[in-house]
């Protein structure tokens, strides 16, 4: 390699040829990840239930006079929901939303089940891909620069005959690997715009805003989820300490309620062996009388 002019820029190439396939399968997989994350949100029933309920609840604090109601909601306002009151001015919106899907659609608390790409799609965005789509194209144009030195050098007739060889073949092999490589490149390029497509799709049909970036309409989900399944956990631990609570106290009325039957039962059985004793004295005393009676 060190007799071969412009060797440092070959070995450019031949870093190149060595992990071309490698990167762009990885930037292939991350438009994938956003573009299935974009198609799970666009199919789960449970995130649809969910952003109909923060609708549903969101119209309900409105002033009652409005008559236009909203069918649509920004999703960077999810989070807000937290901070929101509701008609008592304490409880918040959150709260009271965990309270309607727990008593009326518990199944929407498993909504990531529906969604197995989408925390994986919050670490990529558009901005970032771009970006090492266009390293690509910079490492690719290195390959074709090269490729057209080696050729100027070969026709500049500057070359030892022993040398001349060698430029040729690498020259050959430069042909076919810059060929492949920007095939290969120019099909990656589609598959990111589709991607986007697909992204700006989703946008529209969440009535979101166009110019919002992928991993920041991934976030705002996520967090949402998060802060809203947190406050479940926490309602779900709070519940179960009242029904505990609640079981316990039932409990002891029942014991309370169970001696008070035994004390009585005890006192009853009391009151009846003194009656038949009463009745057995009785008895004697009627018999005594009557054998007096025989005697005079």
């Amino acid at each position: 390699m060190c007799k071969l002019r412009r060797p440092l820029a070959k070995l450019d190439c031949l870093v190149l040829k060595m992990v071309l396939e490698l990167k762009v399968k990885e930037i292939k997989n991350r438009v994938g990840y956003i573009e299935k994350a974009c198609e799970e949100l666009k199919k789960s029933e449970k995130f649809k239930l969910l952003i109909e309920s923060v609708l549903m609840i969101g119209n309900q604090n409105e002033d009652a006079k409005r008559v236009v109601m909203v069918q649509a909601i920004s999703f960077d306002s999810l989070s807000s929901l937290s901070n929101t009151k509701g008609y008592d001015k304490k409880t918040s919106l959150l709260s009271y939303l965990e309270s309607v899907l727990n008593e009326e659609l518990p199944v929407v608390f498993d909504v990531y089940s529906d969604l197995p790409d989408l925390e994986a799609a919050t670490h990529e965005s558009f901005d970032g891909i771009r970006q090492d789509e266009d390293d690509l194209g910079k490492q690719l144009k290195s390959v074709t620069d090269e490729l057209k030195q080696t050729e100027a050098l070969l026709k500049s007739g500057n070359v030892k005959e022993e040398e001349r060889k060698d430029l040729e073949e690498s020259k050959s092999n430069l042909e076919e690997f810059a060929s492949k490589a920007q095939t290969t490149v120019a099909k990656l390029h589609d598959d990111v715009e589709a991607g986007k497509e697909a992204y700006k799709q989703t946008l529209v049909y969440f009535c979101q805003d166009l110019t919002l970036s992928s991993d920041d309409f991934f976030n705002y989900i996520t967090d949402f989820f998060g802060t809203l399944l947190g406050m479940h956990r926490k309602m779900e631990e709070m519940r179960e300490r009242m029904s505990n609570k609640k079981k316990k106290e039932e409990e002891m009325k029942s014991m309370k309620k169970a001696a008070e039957a035994s004390k009585k039962s005890v006192v009853k059985e009391g009151e009846t062996e003194k009656d038949g004793e009463k009745e057995k004295e009785e008895e004697e005393d009627k018999k005594d009388g009557e054998r007096e009676k025989e005697g005079e």
